[in-house]
């Protein structure tokens, strides 16, 4: 298994793929959100524009030439939250893994590879969001040193 930058001539179907996979898995823990394949040719266009804003990259899990994970760092995040003064920051906007291809270590090599992106652009922070209920991705995230720094709650009104 390669961790490599994404080729848009090779990865382009895998990519897609990949972010249905994700936003269906979402949808099973928040039936709110759209299903995968209903967002997919608005959302892969979006990453593109996202690392174009924030000099990020999209890094791939390459497996004999499939793509069977991505992670989307963005390296140069400017908060525009006014009480956090222009905090310049690195965000790791989504991590995915096939189902499949998952618990054999490719979701740590993506989020280290995306960590020494972050470290290459010179940020001192790196943060990622996550939703609450995604207990596999929080455990992930925790056991690679991320802390919580936020938390948005919700309540369901009648």
């Amino acid at each position: 298994m390669l961790i490599r930058e994404y080729n848009n001539e090779t990865d382009y179907k895998g990519l897609r793929r990949c972010v249905i996979a994700i936003q269906d898995y979402e949808r099973s823990i928040d039936p709110r959100m759209p299903q995968g394949k209903d967002i997919v040719d608005a959302y892969v266009p979006d990453l593109f524009r996202r690392c174009e804003v924030h000099k990020g990259k999209i890094l791939v899990a390459d497996i004999d030439g499939s793509v069977v994970g991505y992670v989307l760092i963005l390296c140069k995040v400017i908060s525009e939250d006014i009480d956090d003064g222009g905090l310049e920051f690195a965000c790791i906007g989504d991590l995915a893994v096939l189902k499949e291809f998952q618990k054999k270590g490719y979701g740590k090599k993506l989020l280290s590879a995306a960590e020494d992106e972050a470290k290459a652009s010179d940020v001192k922070w790196l943060r990622i969001n996550v939703l609450s209920s995604n207990h596999i991705a929080n455990k992930l995230y925790l056991s690679e040193g991320f802390r919580p720094y936020s938390t948005s709650l919700e309540k369901t009104l009648n």
